[in-house]
């Protein structure tokens, strides 16, 4: 029998979106890359006001949480 690291919880299970180990704050490439939209779009929604953001220095952070919201609200059910 193989011994455990000391750094394992011994769980096999992938972190999970709301898993605490995932950073809440996102930069705009990683906000492009959790939506899958391209950066500029990420750009353009904080510019327009669409998209609430957290200045920290130069940079630009995005709430997960913010970026989920958004998704819902933007979804469109089929009219059909």
């Amino acid at each position: 029998m193989k011994p455990k690291s000391k750094h394992s919880s011994g769980s096999t299970q992938a972190h999970r979106i709301d898993s605490p180990m995932c950073a809440r704050l996102l930069t705009i490439r990683k906000a492009s890359e959790y939506t899958g939209l391209p950066v500029w779009s990420i750009r353009t929604l904080l510019w327009n006001g669409r998209l609430p953001f957290i200045r920290i220095g130069h940079t630009q952070y995005i709430d997960r949480q913010d970026l989920d919201a958004f998704i819902d609200r933007e979804k469109v059910s089929n009219l059909m």
